[in-house]
């Protein structure tokens, strides 16, 4: 298992998976100005039409990686191989059926393709298309119970090295395909070959690193199995209701405005997900040490941590969303062309939810965790029906922004205010308000962040140049109003000190 101390784990995996993010992402950026250039906006939106059926599909995992990460901190952090491989043996078995489950109800979709996608592509192409989308899903599954295993162990590092390395290979080859070909059933076919060969180099890696994956897997002990599945019933409303929150946009915009809206609106989501995925390698590259952390149960320990966090991903969000903000609508023509511009009104729509679900990350990581499943489940129910019902009001009158900015409202009013109640009733047994206050000085500061920053940025050009002297006048002036506003507390301190050990440690092994 992992000697390891948690910092040395968290500076390892943020940093590769930082690495391996700005590689990929310059490499997506190029994929995607070509895929738009060649293909246009009608398969673009195809694209992005598929990616959020599939996503859908992946109802059928029902939240098992969730708990399978959960349920493996424990016996992880007391080394205990035993039980590793019993959880591994059950979860095996049951991701099997999830390959299934996701193709049957993959198959069950096609025969409504029509009534969802409204473009002028031959429907017999479009089937097609989807059958190879749905083929690399299914594909996914396969080895996901190993992954999950070098994820839990604080060893995400070697899991994104191998993922950066496979989407090096396929997107070179996509780009060949789209330049010489301009063909977009080659560019599935080479995605689903590179899914399937950096699956089997994790399940080698895997079994290389643990040798007992080797040996038969029996199944998790009865008492064990009645635990688990009850996890995993909990998690099914939360990940059904995750699911209906994020990935329904496009589907509501294809049947409510037309597919080719999708594509006008997806490459503003594609910039959306870049960054996300930046601030899931935080996440990521945390998550695995906080659950060590909280396996310990010292909350009050465990509530420092938690300090720390709000005001690290306070300052996180509050960059993201300045810099996007000053730069996405001189960027998009640049990248994809002008005509693919969409209305101010949208670029606030896409701020206003992306803050909302990033700065409550620290919540969400304590929930994952802890293991907070049932005590969750029906308000984010209640927050996927809020948001389809507010999607299709706010979509009939304001387009494409009222569908995108639905989906925070409907955050606001529900799983923001009810998590952070449940999380310090349960662990931290104090009262939220800390909290609520916290937040609420950080959306004052943040405010004055983008206000700034905007007014500086409004100053200067539109070229490549001047959109990267932007993305750096954000940086410096969310680093000096956090320097002012908070420079004096533990929790700034601690920041500052965990980047300066990040760096020094990264300097090392440079």
């Amino acid at each position: 298992m992992n000697t390891a101390s948690r910092s040395e784990n968290t500076a390892r995996n943020i940093g590769v998976g930082a690495v391996r993010q700005v590689v990929t992402l310059l490499l997506a950026f190029a994929v995607r100005t070509v895929f738009v250039r060649r293909l246009g906006a009608d398969y673009t939106g195809v694209n992005g039409l598929y990616s959020n059926i599939l996503a859908m599909l992946s109802l059928a995992e029902l939240g098992v990686g969730n708990v399978l990460v959960y349920s493996l901190y424990a016996p992880l952090h007391r080394g205990d191989t035993g039980e590793i491989q019993h959880l591994l043996g059950y979860y095996r078995r049951i991701y099997r059926l999830i390959a299934l489950a996701v193709a049957l109800l993959g198959a069950a979709v096609i025969p409504f393709l029509p009534l969802i996608i409204s473009s002028e592509l031959p429907m017999a192409q479009l089937i097609v298309y989807y059958v190879l989308y749905l083929a690399n899903s299914v594909a996914s599954y396969l080895v996901i119970y190993k992954t999950t295993l070098i994820q839990a162990d604080q060893k995400a590092y070697l899991q994104n090295m191998v993922s950066a390395a496979a989407l090096v290979l396929q997107y070179a080859a996509q780009i060949a395909c789209l330049l010489i070909w301009g063909s977009y059933l080659g560019y599935l076919l080479i995605q689903i070959a590179c899914t399937l060969l950096q699956n089997a180099v994790l399940s080698h890696l895997a079994d290389k690193m643990y040798p007992f994956l080797r040996k038969k897997q029996k199944c998790a002990p009865m008492h064990r199995k009645q635990e688990l599945n009850d996890n995993i019933r909990s998690m099914f409303l939360y990940k059904l209701a995750t699911i209906l929150i994020n990935n329904t946009d496009n589907i509501l915009i294809s049947v409510m405005l037309g597919t080719v809206f999708v594509g006008y609106y997806s490459n503003y989501a594609s910039l959306t997900t870049y960054v996300t995925t930046f601030v899931s390698i935080v996440i990521t590259g945390i998550s695995a040490s906080l659950g060590n952390l909280n396996a310990e149960k010292d909350s009050e320990k465990s509530y420092a941590m938690f300090r720390n966090l709000i005001v690290l991903f306070g300052a996180i969000t509050g960059f993201c969303v300045a810099a996007y903000g000053a730069v996405v609508q001189d960027f998009i023509p640049i990248w994809v062309g002008e005509e693919y511009l969409m209305d101010t009104g949208t670029v606030a729509a896409v701020l206003f939810t992306f803050y909302l679900s990033t700065i409550v990350a620290p919540v969400w990581m304590y929930r994952e965790t802890l293991g907070l499943f049932r005590q969750m489940k029906y308000v984010m129910f209640m927050t996927a029906l809020v948001n389809i019902l507010l999607s299709i009001l706010l979509g009939h009158f304001f387009g494409v922004a009222g569908i995108i900015g639905a989906t925070g409202l409907a955050r606001l009013c529900t799983i923001f205010w009810y998590e952070p109640k449940v999380l310090f009733h349960r662990t931290f047994v104090r009262s939220a308000a800390v909290y609520f206050k916290a937040q609420g000085g950080l959306l004052l500061l943040n405010g004055a962040v983008m206000l700034l920053s905007l007014l500086l940025c409004a100053r200067m050009g539109h070229t490549l140049m001047w959109i990267i002297l932007k993305g750096i006048t954000c940086a410096a002036v969310t680093a000096l109003l956090y320097t002012l506003a908070l420079g004096r507390t533990a929790e700034y301190r601690w920041m500052l000190e965990k980047g300066r050990s990040f760096l020094r440690k990264w300097r090392k092994k440079a």
